[in-house]
């Protein structure tokens, strides 16, 4: 993969084109005279945190003491004071203790950056403010921890572009509603900012999971990311395992866009011995799995009733076969995500592992070929039997593969290397703020 870096241009110029970056991430340029340039202020991100736990009170460690805040209705109450409708706490200065929240039962929590609360309808709505490579390092470290340098470096780079991406589309486009079948930005699902901490933006936790070798990682790959063909930043994705093949967007999210499908593809990832590269290591789950599903349980997570109705579009190709989409009872089609996200909340994620989900009758001997496409309908009427569900490897299988990145660093191949590997049709190139780390 061939290296592009961006060049500096006018401010105006950088503006005009948000779908790179959007303009609220740039820092203002400076007249710079021939004496003296000032370098560029680091790009910051705003991550809504602990949303998942839809908390009505949270206890935030400052340098100077503890402050409680809770939400009443839409408005914040601290201590004696007078309710507000929001609350800033500014990042502590460099040698300062970390701000931290406590909600619940969960550990304390550290972040590095500003705190910014809301309420909405009497729950509290945290958003982390802080620098770029501060959060690309914790997730990184999230996502892959023990990884070896190079692995950790392509990471990098796929959660840098994919966090730019994010804000740049969340500040293009006006809010709509959100369709389960398309992939769409995360910032429709929290309004307060656009990235969150959960895994389907990516997994930040924090300062807690940033460490010498992630920031390592990070500052290696400051400021590079995955470039389309146009020169914009590429939404690039990426997953645990694909169980030795990648899926393209439009094999799981019908909707998904020119640009996602540009910036993923269907790739062989079986190493030369033809195991596939995210082949489990000791300690790793299997890659494959199965479980056996009741029409009642499928009623209850697919939200339908019974006589059940289901029409299948099956993935062709190599490693094809494996359900692309589905209707139930002649609705609007369900892609591969959708699917899994439905299944997986309402049958447990040990159970539903995956994007990939092969889907058979239990009584039935044989399953359609893999290598050719094929509709097929399932009708479930008052007593019927239970369906297998098997698949492979572990989420959608878009994108970066981690437990194949990490084999082929161990091969001996470069983070470059890497990238191009699981991403053919870009390249990578680097911000036109960031300065070269050398």
């Amino acid at each position: 993969m061939r290296e592009r870096r961006g060049a500096p241009g006018a401010a105006a110029r950088r503006c005009a084109s948000a779908a790179l970056l959007a303009c609220a991430l740039l820092p203002h340029p400076l007249a710079a005279t021939p004496a003296a340039r000032i370098a560029p202020a680091e790009p910051t991100v705003r991550v809504e945190v602990l949303g998942l736990l839809h908390a009505h009170e949270a206890v935030i460690g400052t340098p100077r003491g503890e402050l409680r805040v809770r939400a009443v209705g839409d408005q914040l109450h601290e201590g004696v004071g007078p309710p507000r409708r929001t609350l800033r706490i500014e990042a502590p200065a460099p040698r300062e203790r970390p701000l931290s929240v406590k909600v619940d039962k969960l550990a304390r929590r550290a972040f590095a950056g500003a705190l910014e609360l809301r309420a909405h309808e009497g729950e509290l709505s945290l958003v982390n403010e802080l620098p770029l490579e501060e959060y690309v390092a914790s997730v990184v470290g999230a996502e892959l921890p023990h990884a070896p340098a190079e692995a950790q470096k392509a990471l990098a780079v796929v959660v840098r572009s994919f966090a730019l991406n994010t804000i740049a589309r969340s500040h293009a486009s006006a809010p709509r509603a959100a369709e389960p079948e398309v992939h769409l930005p995360p910032a429709l699902a929290h309004p307060d900012a656009p990235l969150c901490d959960q895994t389907h933006c990516q997994l930040y936790l924090g300062l807690g999971s940033a460490s010498k070798r992630t920031r390592a990682a990070a500052e290696a790959t400051r400021g590079r990311v995955l470039l389309l063909p146009s020169g914009k930043v590429a939404p690039a994705l990426h997953h645990a395992a694909c169980g030795g093949r990648t899926a393209t967007a439009r094999d799981v999210w019908p909707g998904a866009t020119a640009d996602d499908q540009l910036a993923s593809a269907s790739i062989d990832d079986h190493l030369p011995g033809g195991a596939p590269a995210c082949a489990s290591g000791p300690g790793d789950p299997p890659l494959a799995w199965s479980t056996e599903v009741s029409p009642e349980e499928l009623v209850r997570a697919l939200g339908t009733s019974l006589p059940l109705s289901l029409k299948f579009e099956r993935a062709s190709g190599p490693g094809g076969g494996w359900v692309r989409s589905v209707s139930i009872s002649g609705g609007r089609p369900l892609g591969a995500d959708a699917l899994h996200l439905l299944l997986g909340r309402a049958l447990g994620w040990n159970r539903i592992r995956s994007s990939r989900i092969y889907w058979a009758d239990a009584s039935s001997a044989s399953e359609p070929p893999h290598d050719s496409p094929r509709i097929a309908t399932a009708q479930v009427h008052a007593t019927p039997g239970r369906f297998v569900l098997r698949g492979s490897g572990f989420g959608h299988g878009v994108g970066l593969c981690q437990r194949g990145a990490a084999r082929w660093a161990r091969s001996g191949e470069t983070f470059s290397q890497i990238l191009s590997r699981y991403f053919p049709q870009l390249t990578v190139g680097r911000l036109p703020t960031t300065p070269d780390p050398g």
